[in-house]
């Protein structure tokens, strides 16, 4: 039997999975589109307070902080996705990705290395990007990690850049983006979603990635 840890830090509560293919109370992938020819840790942070921002931006900043001390060759990127396919029109284009954020106020401050691509199909668009964050970009994050439910945050070593990713796509679900976890797990990277019932004050983040890496950022 897998054994579970829940600890807390200050009014954040932790739980940790060192294999997710496992039953257990963080992100259970016994059931998912992946191959179980691997481990995969995780992890969960999450708050409650009085309102969903709050809960879900203290959980961001205590994570972020974390990943900085733990693993200080990592940086933290923010991937947005459009979830319904757009009409291929010329504001659409024009605005793309990050301009159609800024236009519903939506906006990073000191994000940096903008990435975006556009995906066509039968004459429909879809836009993914991601942006470097920095402390600063803590509120602008989580208001789209709020309002965007086809968002990721990921932890990459070094100067890698998710260029990758942004190429494929993805749907914002754990249990079907199995290429961004490979992606992940090949870079030693974490991939970070966030969690919450929508009408619900209690938010945070889980953390998906080998187990050596889930293990320094929590140790």
């Amino acid at each position: 039997m897998m054994l579970q840890e829940i600890t807390m830090t200050t009014n954040i509560r932790v739980a940790i999975a060192p294999d997710l293919f496992v039953v257990n109370e963080v992100m259970n992938f016994h059931q998912a589109h992946l191959p179980e020819n691997r481990i995969l840790a995780g992890a969960s942070w999450l708050a409650t307070e009085s309102s969903p921002f709050d809960a879900l931006l203290s959980v961001f900043k205590f994570v972020f902080g974390s990943i900085r001390k733990k693993l200080a060759d990592h940086n933290v990127w923010l991937l947005v996705g459009t979830l319904a396919w757009q009409p291929n029109t010329s504001i659409v284009r024009h605005h793309g990705l990050w301009g159609a954020l800024r236009a519903r106020g939506l906006v990073l401050l000191n994000g940096s290395q903008y990435e975006e691509f556009v995906l066509e199909s039968e004459g429909k668009l879809k836009f993914f990007g991601a942006t470097k964050l920095s402390e600063d970009s803590a509120e602008g994050a989580v208001n789209i990690l709020l309002r965007e439910p086809c968002t990721y945050l990921i932890a990459l070593p070094g100067d890698l850049s998710p260029r990758d990713i942004i190429e494929i796509g993805w749907l914002g679900s754990l249990a079907d983006d199995s290429k961004i976890i490979d992606y992940i797990d090949a870079t030693d990277g974490l991939l970070l979603k966030q969690i919450g019932e929508f009408d619900a004050h209690e938010r945070g983040i889980v953390a998906v990635g080998q187990p050596r890496i889930v293990n320094t950022l929590l140790n």
